[in-house]
């Protein structure tokens, strides 16, 4: 017999769509190692890599999470640094 899930249409995601997921995080986390970048730069960096709209959304959602992408600091070190230029 197999056990059924109650309620709602909540299902655990897909061994495959973990790990393609994780593997986004690690595209991301890999292009901020070198400079920070908007999470425009990154949704075009992962659109080019042809992952899927859901996975990249969801890999920004996490790289969000821990800090990685933030285009509020990104803002604000750009114009601390083109300021310091102009000095």
């Amino acid at each position: 017999m197999s056990a059924q899930r109650s309620g709602g249409s909540e299902t655990a995601p897909a061994r495959g769509e973990v790990d393609a997921v994780g593997n986004a995080v690690t595209l991301i986390l890999r292009s901020t190692q070198h400079r920070p970048q908007t999470e425009a730069e990154l949704r075009a960096k992962l659109a080019a890599r042809e992952v899927p709209n859901g996975i990249a959304e969801a890999a920004l959602d996490r790289a969000r999470a821990a800090g990685a992408v933030d285009d509020a600091a990104f803002a604000a070190a750009w114009v601390e640094d083109r300021g310091r230029r102009r000095g």
